[in-house]
């Protein structure tokens, strides 16, 4: 069964990664041996009835010392796999020592009454249950299973071969073979299951490997991609691991190629920024089964869209502080020659980093764009690529990017976290891309429910300009004017007290609302 639909059916529906074979076999095996004990306890109770009901005759009863025995046993297993100071592998070993004891025990109960020549089969053999129990519920390594499960057969001949030197008549021949044919019958059965299972839940967890990352949690999906969040095989700190499958891919050959293509680039390009306001990409790569992933650090905080919808306009100050820290990023990528061409408030996520709050962090350059004519092949056919929400002009009539045309979505960011509002109201995307090519900005101070200093509200006129060349010439620019207005700064202690209030609340996430935003295509029509 190939890998990818193993782990896609495993998980489902639910975005959640398969757990670590160890994990389950730990957790199951302290229900299991909580289960035993209760069960054991019921049985002791069961005997002690009995045997009060016998009087004399209770000498002719089996022992009751092996399911004692077997409670005590089940209890400490239990207790053994919940601690947490041994290594994963030896608690489940204990859970194999533990099978080939019950093994044992259930034969010394099952053979302590001895056998007269009229006796039948006692019932169902409790060693060849156990095996297959076992197998189905606890995932272990075959060849271990198979040594446990050998020696837990075993058990069962030994333990009435010495019964007899002690005493008990020998059984028949054929009550021989019907005591252990269950028990030879269920080994192999036992093994096979164990080995199929194993090597089913081994598939699904390679499958959810990306190179040096194992998922965990899935936070989100759209499009063709999905982000999780993951870890490092021998590191502990978290990473979001953007990732897009192949099959779920649309279209003609040609456009899943150019969206894999992009997909690369996304990655490449981000890598290549160092920005402490650009999003980190940590590694990239292609799994056996062809998905594309790239793992980048896992934020802690909300995107810029969010905050707002959630908790309304952002005072001038803090406005200025987190522009700044956009401009930053965007100025690296504009004089490293990349246009981002998706500047919109759900790409910019504002974050914790430690003890420092209110860090601005630029996402998603999967649509970003070298000036030369080889990369602006990267688009999708008579396709416009961006979000019409903050689509410059020149985007929406020509499909034309430069670095102002970021300029003006970082004007529609600053519009949005100053009126809680968008640049234009607009029901379609059609309607969208009509308005930013030919409507006039509504003036900022009249959509905003609080005061608007003069100067920043010119300078979001400016960023809005219809055409480019009336807009700032460059990011650094924008950031000389933002830091030239006369504004009280927002100072660190501003920035814990509004996260103290609610008013950055943290939800850790790689790509916060759309990690397929890449994906998008609108066309004009």
């Amino acid at each position: 069964m190939p890998s990818g639909l193993v782990l896609d059916t495993a998980r489902g529906m639910l975005g959640q990664a398969i757990p670590a074979w160890q994990d389950v076999a730990i957790r199951r095996l302290g229900f299991v041996g909580r289960l035993a004990a209760g069960f054991g306890l019921g049985g002791l109770a069961l005997v002690a009835l009995r045997q009060d009901n016998l009087g004399d005759r209770a000498a002719h009863t089996r022992p009751w010392w092996p399911l004692a025995l077997w409670v005590v046993a089940s209890a400490l297993m239990a207790w053994g796999v919940a601690r947490p100071s041994p290594p994963a592998a030896r608690r489940v070993d204990l859970g194999l020592v533990w099978l080939v004891l019950s093994c044992v025990l259930a034969a010394v109960f099952r053979h302590g009454l001895p056998y007269v020549a009229s006796d039948v089969v006692r019932g169902v053999s409790p060693v060849a249950v156990a095996l297959l129990l076992f197998a189905v519920i606890i995932p272990v390594p075959p060849r271990r299973f198979l040594l446990a499960a050998v020696l837990g057969v075993l058990a069962d001949p030994l333990v009435l071969g010495a019964f007899v030197t002690r005493g008990h008549p020998m059984p028949p021949w054929n009550l021989w073979l019907w005591l252990h044919a269950p028990d030879l019958f269920a080994l192999p059965l036992a093994w096979v299951t164990a080995t199929s299972l194993f090597d089913l839940r081994a598939q699904a967890e390679r499958a959810q490997e990306m190179g040096a990352w194992r998922l965990e949690r899935r936070l989100g999906a759209g499009g063709m991609g999905e982000v999780w969040v993951a870890r490092h095989r021998r590191l502990a700190q978290p990473v979001a691991v953007k990732l897009v499958r192949p099959g779920r891919l649309t279209g003609s050959e040609a456009s899943r190629a150019d969206l894999l293509a992009r997909f690369e680039r996304e990655a490449r390009v981000t890598a290549q920024l160092r920005s402490p306001h650009t999003i980190r990409v940590f590694d990239f790569g292609t799994t056996e089964d062809g998905v594309f992933y790239y793992a980048m650090e896992l934020l802690d905080g909300v995107d810029l869209d969010r905050l707002v919808a959630d908790q309304g306009p952002l005072p001038p100050a803090r406005v200025r502080h987190v522009l700044l820290q956009i401009c930053d990023a965007l100025a690296e990528a504009h004089e490293a020659g990349l246009v981002h061409r998706d500047v919109k408030p759900a790409n910019v996520m504002l974050c914790r980093r430690g003890t420092v709050h209110d860090v601005a962090t630029v996402l998603d350059f999967g649509l970003a764009r070298e000036v030369d004519p080889e990369a602006a092949q990267l688009t999708a056919g008579g396709a416009l690529l961006g979000s019409p929400v903050a689509m410059a002009p020149e985007m929406a009539q020509r499909d034309q990017a430069t670095p102002r045309s970021d300029l003006y979505g970082l004007g529609c960011i600053a519009f949005w976290l100053l009126a809680g509002e968008h640049v234009f109201r607009a029901g379609t995307v059609g309607a969208w891309l009509v308005a930013h090519a030919t409507e006039t900005p509504r003036p900022l101070g009249a959509v905003a429910p609080q005061p608007i200093p003069r100067d920043l509200e010119r300078l979001v006129a400016r960023l809005l300009a219809k055409d480019p060349a009336d807009r700032p010439a460059s990011a650094r620019e924008v950031a000389e004017a933002l830091e030239a207005l006369d504004l009280p700064a927002w100072t660190s202690t501003d920035a814990a007290a509004s996260w103290a209030r609610g008013e950055g609340h943290a939800t850790p996430s790689g790509d916060p609302v759309d990690p397929g935003a890449a994906d998008a295509t609108w066309s004009p029509s």
